[in-house]
């Protein structure tokens, strides 16, 4: 629910190829019924060659989810260039279901994370407006 106990409009983005190693998302907009969940990933040190073999199965396995996908991609290095841990929002009711989209992901699968991070996530702002009232 949104702030004031409507819906929450956000930006529903879906997974495109971007630089090597690296996942970007594509936007459109949408309206999603619940506050979603936050999901940080931090890979692994020296993992980078593991996220290329098993990215093409990562974007796949997102695709199969678009419909809980607010916003996803890979956190990169200041060059742009390696991928070293990742940024979901998903639409989910609760913190299982959070931890249950990303168990489920290859990446971790594979043992690619060294640690996940989950939180509740409110947006406040949207293409560079506020929107707590809306």
């Amino acid at each position: 629910m949104g702030p004031h106990g409507g819906l929450t409009q956000v930006a529903v983005l879906t997974p495109s190829t971007g630089p090597e190693g690296s996942d970007r998302c594509i936007s459109t907009t949408a309206r999603v019924d619940a506050m979603p969940f936050l999901i940080e990933t931090h890979d692994k040190h020296g993992h980078h060659e593991l996220r290329l073999a098993t990215r093409d199965e990562h974007l796949a396995y997102l695709d199969s989810r678009v419909e809980r996908l607010i916003a996803c991609g890979a956190k990169l290095s200041d060059d742009g260039k390696r991928a070293h841990g990742g940024i979901y929002l998903v639409a989910v009711e609760s913190r299982q279901e959070a931890r249950d989209f990303i168990e489920a992901d290859p990446f971790y699968r594979a043992g690619l994370f060294e640690r996940v991070d989950i939180s509740r996530w409110r947006q406040a702002y949207l293409d560079r407006r506020n929107t707590l009232n809306d």
